[in-house]
C-alpha cells in the first residue's frame, strides 16, 4: 500500500473512532473500511493494524481527557449501554412518508446497481460495490442507534444522496428525472404541512 493511501485509512479510523464518541453503532464503519482495504492488491497483514492504531489514539486522548475533566466510568456506563428501541415512533402518519421515500430510494437504486454491475469494468467493481456495503452497514447503525426518534436517518441520508445522484445521472427519461427531483423537494413541505391536514 502507498503512503498516501496508509494515511487516508487511518484519517478514516481516526473520523470513526471521534464519530463513535458520540454514537457507538459508528464503529460499525470499521466493517467498510476493512473491506475496502481487503479489494486491493499487495495488502499484508501489518496493514489491518492501521485502523485500529486510529481507534486506540482516539482513546488514550478521550480517557485522558475524561480522567482529567470527568469521570471515565460514569461515561463508559452511558456510552455502553443498550439502545432502546421503540418502533411506536415510525408507525405515526407523520412519519410515514419520510420512510417510506428512503425505503423507495434505497431499494429502487439498489435494483438499478444490480442491474448494471455487469456493465461496470472489473477494475472499479471494488469501488461500486462500496457504497453497497456502506448503505448495508448505515442500516444495521439505523437499528442500532439510541432511540428512534427521527434522527438516526441521518446515518443513511449521506449514502442515499450518493445512491439517488448517480441514479438521476443515469436516467434517460427526463420526465422521470424531474419527477423524483419534484418528490424529494415537496416531500419536506409534505411531512411538514401533514399533521396539520390529519388533525
Amino acid at each position: 500500500l502507498g503512503d498516501v493511501y496508509k494515511r487516508q485509512v487511518l484519517d478514516a479510523s481516526i473520523w470513526i473512532g471521534l464519530a463513535a464518541l458520540f454514537l457507538p453503532a459508528n464503529l460499525l464503519l470499521l466493517f467498510p473500511l476493512y473491506w475496502s482495504m481487503s479489494q486491493r492488491s499487495h495488502l499484508k497483514l501489518r496493514h489491518y493494524f492501521i485502523p485500529l492504531i486510529g481507534l486506540g489514539a482516539v482513546t488514550l486522548i478521550t480517557a485522558a481527557l475524561l480522567m482529567a475533566f470527568g469521570d471515565p466510568s460514569a461515561w463508559w456506563d452511558d456510552w455502553s449501554g443498550l439502545p432502546t428501541i421503540e418502533w411506536t415512533y415510525y408507525t405515526s402518519v407523520e412519519q410515514l412518508p419520510l420512510v417510506v421515500a428512503v425505503l423507495a430510494m434505497v431499494i429502487s437504486g439498489s435494483i438499478r446497481r444490480y442491474l448494471a454491475y455487469k456493465r461496470v469494468n472489473r477494475l472499479f467493481r471494488a469501488n461500486y460495490n462500496l457504497l453497497t456495503v456502506l448503505i448495508l452497514t448505515a442500516f444495521v447503525m439505523v437499528l442500532l442507534s439510541q432511540g428512534f426518534e427521527g434522527r438516526e436517518w441521518f446515518l443513511l441520508l449521506p449514502f442515499t444522496a450518493v445512491l439517488q445522484a448517480n441514479n438521476l445521472a443515469t436516467i434517460r427519461k427526463l420526465w422521470l428525472r424531474e419527477a423524483v427531483l419534484w418528490l424529494m423537494l415537496l416531500l419536506p413541505m409534505f411531512r411538514f404541512f401533514l399533521p396539520e391536514i390529519v388533525t
